[in-house]
Protein backbone atom coordinates (compact mmCIF):
# COMPACT_ATOMS: atom_id res chain seq x y z
CA UNK A 1 0.00 0.00 0.00
CA UNK A 2 1.25 3.51 -0.72
CA UNK A 3 0.66 6.59 1.23
CA UNK A 4 -0.12 8.65 -1.35
CA UNK A 5 0.88 11.50 1.09
CA UNK A 6 3.80 14.26 0.42
CA UNK A 7 4.92 15.47 3.28
CA UNK A 8 6.37 19.05 2.82
CA UNK A 9 8.49 20.86 5.22
CA UNK A 10 9.50 24.56 5.56
CA UNK A 11 13.30 25.13 6.71
CA UNK A 12 14.54 28.56 8.39
CA UNK A 13 18.05 28.73 10.56
CA UNK A 14 16.81 24.65 12.11
CA UNK A 15 20.17 22.92 11.49
CA UNK A 16 19.75 22.32 15.35
CA UNK A 17 17.00 20.55 15.45
CA UNK A 18 16.07 19.38 11.62
CA UNK A 19 18.27 16.27 11.87
CA UNK A 20 15.31 15.29 14.57
CA UNK A 21 12.52 15.58 12.28
CA UNK A 22 13.99 14.22 9.63
CA UNK A 23 15.55 11.36 11.67
CA UNK A 24 11.21 10.80 12.44
CA UNK A 25 10.20 10.42 8.58
CA UNK A 26 13.14 8.35 8.08
CA UNK A 27 11.51 5.58 11.04
CA UNK A 28 7.76 5.51 9.29
CA UNK A 29 6.91 1.97 9.20
CA UNK A 30 5.16 3.24 6.01
CA UNK A 31 7.42 6.20 4.24
CA UNK A 32 5.59 8.65 2.13
CA UNK A 33 5.58 8.83 -1.47
CA UNK A 34 7.64 12.44 -1.33
CA UNK A 35 9.37 14.57 1.17
CA UNK A 36 9.57 18.49 0.22
CA UNK A 37 12.05 20.18 2.07
CA UNK A 38 12.18 24.12 0.78
CA UNK A 39 14.77 26.20 2.58
CA UNK A 40 13.73 30.02 3.20
CA UNK A 41 16.49 32.28 3.45
CA UNK A 42 18.75 29.94 6.34
CA UNK A 43 22.29 31.26 7.47
CA UNK A 44 23.21 28.22 9.38
CA UNK A 45 23.78 24.43 7.49
CA UNK A 46 20.60 23.79 6.94
CA UNK A 47 20.63 23.35 2.90
CA UNK A 48 23.34 21.01 4.24
CA UNK A 49 21.96 19.01 6.59
CA UNK A 50 19.06 18.50 3.90
CA UNK A 51 20.93 17.42 1.27
CA UNK A 52 23.30 15.05 2.91
CA UNK A 53 19.50 13.69 3.65
CA UNK A 54 18.27 13.75 0.21
CA UNK A 55 21.32 11.13 -0.87
CA UNK A 56 20.99 8.92 2.07
CA UNK A 57 17.23 8.31 1.68
CA UNK A 58 17.87 7.77 -2.48
CA UNK A 59 19.75 5.02 -0.90
CA UNK A 60 16.73 3.05 0.62
CA UNK A 61 14.08 4.37 -2.31
CA UNK A 62 12.39 7.03 -0.63
CA UNK A 63 12.22 10.51 -3.12
CA UNK A 64 13.20 13.88 -1.33
CA UNK A 65 12.91 16.88 -3.05
CA UNK A 66 15.41 19.94 -1.88
CA UNK A 67 14.23 23.14 -2.99
CA UNK A 68 14.43 27.26 -2.20
CA UNK A 69 12.22 30.22 -1.43
CA UNK A 70 13.52 33.11 -1.11
CA UNK A 71 10.59 35.07 0.08
CA UNK A 72 10.71 35.33 3.59
CA UNK A 73 8.07 33.35 6.05
CA UNK A 74 6.83 30.10 6.03
CA UNK A 75 3.80 30.51 4.30
CA UNK A 76 5.84 31.08 0.61
CA UNK A 77 8.15 28.70 1.23
CA UNK A 78 4.72 26.18 1.70
CA UNK A 79 3.42 27.38 -1.37
CA UNK A 80 6.93 26.54 -2.94
CA UNK A 81 6.66 23.03 -1.52
CA UNK A 82 2.71 22.72 -2.62
CA UNK A 83 3.57 23.60 -6.57
CA UNK A 84 5.36 20.35 -6.52
CA UNK A 85 2.90 17.67 -4.88
CA UNK A 86 2.05 15.37 -7.32
CA UNK A 87 0.19 13.23 -4.73
CA UNK A 88 -3.78 13.30 -3.83
CA UNK A 89 -2.69 14.52 0.17
CA UNK A 90 -0.37 16.29 1.60
CA UNK A 91 1.06 16.99 5.39
CA UNK A 92 2.44 20.57 5.56
CA UNK A 93 5.08 19.60 8.99
CA UNK A 94 7.59 22.16 10.73
CA UNK A 95 11.21 21.72 10.75
CA UNK A 96 11.53 21.39 14.92
CA UNK A 97 8.69 19.15 15.48
CA UNK A 98 8.59 14.97 15.69
CA UNK A 99 6.45 12.25 13.80
CA UNK A 100 6.28 9.24 16.05
CA UNK A 101 6.92 5.98 13.81
CA UNK A 102 2.81 5.50 13.32
CA UNK A 103 2.51 8.64 12.43
CA UNK A 104 2.03 7.97 8.40
CA UNK A 105 0.80 4.74 8.49
CA UNK A 106 -2.45 6.02 10.78
CA UNK A 107 -3.27 8.69 8.39
CA UNK A 108 -2.90 6.54 5.22
CA UNK A 109 -5.11 3.80 6.53
CA UNK A 110 -7.32 6.33 7.47
CA UNK A 111 -8.10 7.76 4.33
CA UNK A 112 -7.84 4.96 2.30
CA UNK A 113 -10.96 3.92 4.40
CA UNK A 114 -13.10 6.69 4.15
CA UNK A 115 -11.62 8.58 0.13
CA UNK A 116 -14.42 10.97 0.69
CA UNK A 117 -12.29 12.65 3.74
CA UNK A 118 -10.48 15.94 2.30
CA UNK A 119 -9.31 16.48 5.84
CA UNK A 120 -8.56 13.74 8.49
CA UNK A 121 -6.76 15.31 11.97
CA UNK A 122 -5.46 13.39 15.09
CA UNK A 123 -4.99 14.81 18.33
CA UNK A 124 -0.85 16.37 19.23
CA UNK A 125 1.60 16.42 22.19
CA UNK A 126 3.14 19.84 23.12
CA UNK A 127 6.19 20.00 24.97
CA UNK A 128 6.37 23.05 26.25
CA UNK A 129 9.69 25.42 27.55
CA UNK A 130 9.30 24.53 30.78
CA UNK A 131 9.59 21.13 29.84
CA UNK A 132 5.40 20.33 30.62
CA UNK A 133 3.29 18.68 28.19
CA UNK A 134 -0.09 19.42 27.46
CA UNK A 135 -2.75 17.81 24.48
CA UNK A 136 -3.70 20.06 21.60
CA UNK A 137 -7.25 18.25 20.27
CA UNK A 138 -8.34 17.80 17.09
CA UNK A 139 -12.11 17.79 16.85
CA UNK A 140 -14.18 16.86 13.77
CA UNK A 141 -17.27 17.52 15.58
CA UNK A 142 -18.16 21.64 15.43
CA UNK A 143 -14.89 21.81 13.69
CA UNK A 144 -15.31 25.76 12.60
CA UNK A 145 -15.81 25.89 17.07
CA UNK A 146 -13.21 24.38 18.16
CA UNK A 147 -10.57 25.55 14.96
CA UNK A 148 -11.34 29.46 16.59
CA UNK A 149 -11.07 28.80 19.93
CA UNK A 150 -8.49 25.86 19.83
CA UNK A 151 -6.91 26.04 16.52
CA UNK A 152 -7.85 22.41 15.55
CA UNK A 153 -6.37 22.98 12.08
CA UNK A 154 -3.02 23.81 12.90
CA UNK A 155 -0.69 22.36 10.31
CA UNK A 156 0.52 19.75 12.79
CA UNK A 157 -2.69 17.79 13.43
CA UNK A 158 -3.77 17.19 10.01
CA UNK A 159 -3.53 15.92 6.40
CA UNK A 160 -5.39 17.27 3.88
CA UNK A 161 -6.19 16.46 0.27
CA UNK A 162 -4.19 18.88 -2.68
CA UNK A 163 -6.97 19.78 -4.11
CA UNK A 164 -8.42 21.09 -1.14
CA UNK A 165 -5.68 23.51 -0.63
CA UNK A 166 -5.18 24.60 -3.67
CA UNK A 167 -9.03 25.39 -4.31
CA UNK A 168 -9.06 27.81 -0.91
CA UNK A 169 -5.70 29.45 -2.49
CA UNK A 170 -2.96 27.99 -0.36
CA UNK A 171 -1.13 29.70 2.36
CA UNK A 172 -1.54 33.10 2.40
CA UNK A 173 2.28 34.52 2.33
CA UNK A 174 1.70 38.23 3.46
CA UNK A 175 0.94 36.80 7.30
CA UNK A 176 3.88 35.97 9.47
CA UNK A 177 1.89 35.26 12.57
CA UNK A 178 -1.14 32.29 12.46
CA UNK A 179 -1.02 31.45 8.92
CA UNK A 180 -2.38 28.41 9.73
CA UNK A 181 -5.47 29.38 11.63
CA UNK A 182 -6.31 31.20 9.07
CA UNK A 183 -5.82 28.83 6.41
CA UNK A 184 -7.72 26.53 8.67
CA UNK A 185 -10.33 28.45 8.30
CA UNK A 186 -10.71 29.02 4.89
CA UNK A 187 -10.48 24.86 4.73
CA UNK A 188 -13.72 24.99 6.78
CA UNK A 189 -15.81 27.50 5.02
CA UNK A 190 -15.51 25.23 2.28
CA UNK A 191 -17.63 22.77 4.05
CA UNK A 192 -14.85 19.82 3.69
CA UNK A 193 -15.30 16.19 4.77
CA UNK A 194 -13.60 15.54 7.46
CA UNK A 195 -12.68 12.58 9.28
CA UNK A 196 -10.67 11.81 13.04
CA UNK A 197 -7.98 9.67 13.47
CA UNK A 198 -8.35 7.82 17.05
CA UNK A 199 -5.73 6.81 19.56
CA UNK A 200 -3.06 8.86 20.75
CA UNK A 201 -1.08 11.56 19.33
CA UNK A 202 1.75 10.42 17.22
CA UNK A 203 3.31 14.10 16.72
CA UNK A 204 5.11 15.69 19.19
CA UNK A 205 5.63 19.66 18.82
CA UNK A 206 8.59 21.58 20.44
CA UNK A 207 7.90 24.88 22.00
CA UNK A 208 11.27 27.25 20.72
CA UNK A 209 11.93 30.30 22.13
CA UNK A 210 13.21 31.81 18.93
CA UNK A 211 10.11 30.26 16.51
CA UNK A 212 8.04 32.95 14.89
CA UNK A 213 5.02 32.71 17.39
CA UNK A 214 7.47 33.77 20.28
CA UNK A 215 7.00 33.65 23.69
CA UNK A 216 4.56 36.24 24.08
CA UNK A 217 2.22 38.56 22.33
CA UNK A 218 3.07 42.00 22.41
CA UNK A 219 6.59 41.41 20.55
CA UNK A 220 4.05 40.68 17.35
CA UNK A 221 1.85 43.33 18.13
CA UNK A 222 -0.14 43.78 14.67
CA UNK A 223 0.84 40.53 13.09
CA UNK A 224 -1.47 38.73 15.22
CA UNK A 225 -3.96 41.09 14.20
CA UNK A 226 -3.64 41.06 10.60
CA UNK A 227 -4.07 37.29 10.47
CA UNK A 228 -8.04 37.48 12.86
CA UNK A 229 -8.80 40.86 10.23
CA UNK A 230 -7.97 38.65 7.44
CA UNK A 231 -10.16 35.82 8.53
CA UNK A 232 -12.84 38.16 9.32
CA UNK A 233 -12.89 39.20 5.73
CA UNK A 234 -13.02 35.53 4.67
CA UNK A 235 -15.72 35.00 6.82
CA UNK A 236 -18.07 38.07 5.87
CA UNK A 237 -17.57 36.99 1.73
CA UNK A 238 -18.81 33.66 2.52
CA UNK A 239 -22.01 35.10 3.95
CA UNK A 240 -20.98 33.30 7.42
CA UNK A 241 -21.74 36.07 9.99
CA UNK A 242 -22.81 34.03 12.47
CA UNK A 243 -19.22 33.07 13.59
CA UNK A 244 -17.99 36.56 13.89
CA UNK A 245 -18.96 36.79 17.68
CA UNK A 246 -16.11 33.97 18.39
CA UNK A 247 -13.64 35.60 16.16
CA UNK A 248 -14.57 38.77 18.07
CA UNK A 249 -14.03 37.04 21.03
CA UNK A 250 -10.47 35.78 19.71
CA UNK A 251 -9.54 39.67 19.42
CA UNK A 252 -10.48 40.34 23.28
CA UNK A 253 -8.47 37.06 24.70
CA UNK A 254 -5.39 38.50 22.63
CA UNK A 255 -6.49 41.91 24.22
CA UNK A 256 -6.39 39.95 27.22
CA UNK A 257 -2.96 38.64 26.49
CA UNK A 258 -1.88 42.22 25.88
CA UNK A 259 -3.02 43.24 29.54
CA UNK A 260 -1.28 40.57 31.07
CA UNK A 261 1.90 41.10 29.07
CA UNK A 262 1.79 44.57 30.52
CA UNK A 263 0.61 46.35 27.55
CA UNK A 264 -2.15 47.55 28.83
CA UNK A 265 -2.73 50.71 26.21
CA UNK A 266 -2.48 47.95 23.98
CA UNK A 267 -5.01 45.83 25.03
CA UNK A 268 -7.33 48.58 25.74
CA UNK A 269 -7.01 49.87 22.34
CA UNK A 270 -7.97 46.39 20.74
CA UNK A 271 -10.96 45.63 22.93
CA UNK A 272 -12.54 49.31 21.73
CA UNK A 273 -11.95 48.55 18.26
CA UNK A 274 -13.10 44.95 19.07
CA UNK A 275 -16.36 46.64 21.14
CA UNK A 276 -17.41 49.37 18.39
CA UNK A 277 -18.10 47.08 15.54
CA UNK A 278 -19.58 43.69 17.57
CA UNK A 279 -23.27 43.69 17.87
CA UNK A 280 -22.44 42.01 21.42
CA UNK A 281 -20.18 44.19 23.03
CA UNK A 282 -21.49 43.32 26.90
CA UNK A 283 -20.87 39.34 26.29
CA UNK A 284 -17.41 40.32 24.42
CA UNK A 285 -16.09 42.43 27.39
CA UNK A 286 -17.38 39.49 30.16
CA UNK A 287 -15.05 37.11 27.73
CA UNK A 288 -12.16 39.54 27.54
CA UNK A 289 -12.44 40.32 31.51
CA UNK A 290 -13.09 36.14 31.57
CA UNK A 291 -9.53 35.53 29.90
CA UNK A 292 -7.70 38.20 31.77
CA UNK A 293 -8.49 37.31 34.78
CA UNK A 294 -8.42 33.13 34.33
CA UNK A 295 -6.18 32.95 31.78
CA UNK A 296 -7.90 29.75 30.21
CA UNK A 297 -11.39 28.05 29.68
CA UNK A 298 -12.49 31.32 28.24
CA UNK A 299 -13.93 29.27 25.26
CA UNK A 300 -16.41 27.39 27.28
CA UNK A 301 -17.54 30.61 28.15
CA UNK A 302 -17.95 31.33 25.20
CA UNK A 303 -19.26 28.15 24.27
CA UNK A 304 -22.23 29.36 26.60
CA UNK A 305 -22.62 33.23 25.55
CA UNK A 306 -22.43 32.26 21.49
CA UNK A 307 -24.13 28.76 21.40
CA UNK A 308 -25.20 28.76 18.11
Amino acid sequence: MKSDITIVIPVFNRAHTLPRTLASVERQIMLPDEVILVDNNSADSSMEVMTAWREKMAQGGLKVTVTSETTPGAAAARNKGLSLVTTKYVMFFDSDDEMLPCHVKDFAETLAANPAAEIAGRDIEMRLLDGSSKRGYFRARDAMFHHIFRGTMSTQRVVVTTELVRRVGGWDASLRQWDDYELGIRYLLAEPVITELPGPPSVITYSQAESLTGTDHTSAAGRWEKALDTCRGNIIRAGRTELLPWLDTRYAILAAHYYNEGSRRLALSLLEKTLSRTPHPRRIAMLYHHNRIFHRLTWVAARILFPW
